[in-house]
């Protein structure tokens, strides 16, 4: 799979260290506060799945989808409510 790439922009090992410093610095900023995560789906799940488990402290998440109006130029966002 790797040598269809043309070029690699950030290797595994500098995501992993994003998404700890990213979650590090979340859990700092929201701490003793309800912290909502929102995603887009279907692309963010993955990275969301890294990032929350790098979050120290408890959170919720939600995702949305976006869809572009084919007739039109605007986009349709519709939050999906967390399962309870």
């Amino acid at each position: 799979m790797l040598e269809d790439l043309a070029s690699v922009m950030f290797d595994e090992e500098a995501l992993k260290e994003k998404c700890r410093g990213l979650g590090q610095q979340i859990a700092k900023d929201y701490e003793g506060k309800d912290l909502l995560v929102v995603g887009i789906l279907k692309g963010s799940v993955m990275f969301l799945a890294d990032l929350t488990r790098n979050i120290g402290i408890p959170l919720h998440i939600d995702f949305m989808v976006a869809s572009r109006d084919a007739m039109c130029c605007w986009w349709r966002i519709l939050l999906i409510p967390a399962l309870p």
